[in-house]
C-alpha cells in the first residue's frame, strides 16, 4: 500500500523544487486542474453526446445561425451534467470499487483527489449544466434533472440498485439512451411527443443491452463485492447472449419505426439492419472464447464503432433528406 499511495500522490516532483516559487504554484495548479478533467470521464462524457445530437436532429430543427448557438449551449450543458453524473458514480462507488484493479487509476479512487473535492466539483459540473439548461426551455431543465435525479438513485451506496440484476439494464436503458435522447429532441421540441418517446425507445434498448456487457467485463469484482448483477446472478454466457438478442430487437424496432413513417425515410433502417449483421459475426467470434474481461472489453469496442458508424450514417442521411 505505501509503494501505491507514493506512486499516485500528486506531491511535486523533485525537478520542481529547481524552479521558484511561482513556477511550482503554477505546475501543481495545473496537474490539479488535469485530474478534475480526468475525474469527469471525458470520453464516456463525450460519447454520451451522441444520443442527443439525434434527438436534435429528428425534430428537424431549421439549421440558423441561432439554431446553431442553442445547440452549442446545449452540449456544454449536456456535457457539464454527464461529468456531474460520472464524478458521482465514482464517488458512491467508492466502497466497493476497490475491488476493481482496473479503475484503481482514478483519481479518486488513487486518492489524488479528495472525496470531498469530487463532490463540490460534481455539484459545480451539475449547477453550470442546469444554468445552461435553464436559459434554453424549462423541458431540457427537467429532463437534465431527472437524469441526475436517477443516476443518484442508482449509485447510492444506501439504495445499492447497482446490484439488482435487471434493473440495472432498465435503468440504464433509461439514463442512458431513453432520456439523453429526449434531451436532445426537447431544445426545438420543449412539448415533446408521441414521436419522440418512440424513438428514444431504440436508444433504450441499446443502452439496456450494452449494460449487460459491461457486468460481464465487472464480473469478478462485483462478485467479490456482493453485488448481484444480472451477470453475477444467471451467468456471463446468458448475459451474453440475451444481450445480443435486445440488439438485434433494437434494430427490428428501429426499422419497425421506418415502416410506419415515424422516421423520415425508410432507407435509415438499411443503417441499424446492416450494423446488426456485421455485429453479429463479432457475436458468434467471441461467443465461443471463454468469455473473460480482455475479450469482452475487444467484443464491446467492436459493437461501440459499429453503432458509432450506424448513427453517422442516421446523422447523414437524414440532414440529406432535410436539405433536399
Amino acid at each position: 500500500m505505501p509503494e501505491n499511495e507514493e506512486k499516485t500522490s500528486p506531491s511535486i516532483h523533485p525537478q520542481d523544487y529547481l524552479r521558484g516559487p511561482e513556477q511550482i504554484s503554477s505546475h501543481f495548479l495545473k496537474r490539479q486542474l488535469y485530474l478534475f478533467w480526468l475525474s469527469l470521464r471525458p470520453r464516456e462524457s463525450l460519447m454520451m453526446l451522441g444520443v442527443p445530437v439525434l434527438g436534435i436532429l429528428f425534430t428537424e430543427p431549421v439549421i440558423d445561425f441561432t439554431t446553431f448557438w442553442k445547440s452549442l449551449l446545449f452540449f456544454i450543458a449536456a456535457f457539464a451534467v454527464a461529468g456531474h453524473v460520472y464524478t458521482l458514480n465514482d464517488l458512491c462507488g467508492l466502497t466497493y470499487d476497490i475491488y476493481d484493479q482496473h479503475k484503481l487509476e482514478r483519481p479518486i479512487h488513487s486518492k489524488q483527489l479528495q472525496a470531498r473535492e469530487v463532490f463540490l466539483f460534481s455539484l459545480l459540473m451539475l449547477l453550470v449544466g442546469l444554468t445552461f439548461d435553464y436559459m434554453l426551455n424549462m423541458s431540457v431543465l427537467f429532463i437534465a434533472l431527472v437524469i441526475s435525479i436517477l443516476w443518484v438513485i442508482y449509485a447510492w451506496p444506501a439504495t445499492l440498485f447497482k446490484g439488482i440484476p435487471i434493473l440495472t439494464s432498465v435503468m440504464n436503458g433509461v439514463g442512458s439512451g431513453i432520456l439523453p435522447f429526449l434531451l436532445g429532441y426537447a431544445l426545438f421540441c420543449p412539448g415533446l411527443d408521441f414521436k419522440g418517446f418512440l424513438i428514444s425507445i431504440y436508444f433504450g434498448i441499446i443502452a439496456g443491452a450494452g449494460q449487460m456487457n459491461r457486468e460481464i467485463i465487472d464480473y469478478e469484482p462485483d462478485r467479490q463485492a456482493n453485488l448481484t448483477t444480472t451477470a453475477v446472478k444467471y451467468g456471463c454466457r446468458p448475459t451474453f447472449i440475451v444481450s445480443f438478442i435486445f440488439f438485434l430487437l433494437s434494430s427490428i424496432y428501429f426499422a419497425g419505426l421506418c415502416w410506419l413513417h415515424y422516421l423520415p425515410h425508410l432507407s435509415l433502417a438499411a443503417f441499424p439492419l446492416t450494423g446488426t449483421l456485421i455485429h453479429a459475426y463479432f457475436f458468434y467470434h467471441y461467443l465461443k472464447t471463454d468469455l473473460g474481461r480482455v475479450f469482452v472489453i475487444k467484443y464491446v469496442k467492436c459493437y461501440r464503432a459499429i453503432y458509432a458508424f450506424v448513427g453517422v450514417g442516421i446523422l447523414i442521411t437524414t440532414l440529406a433528406h432535410y436539405t433536399a
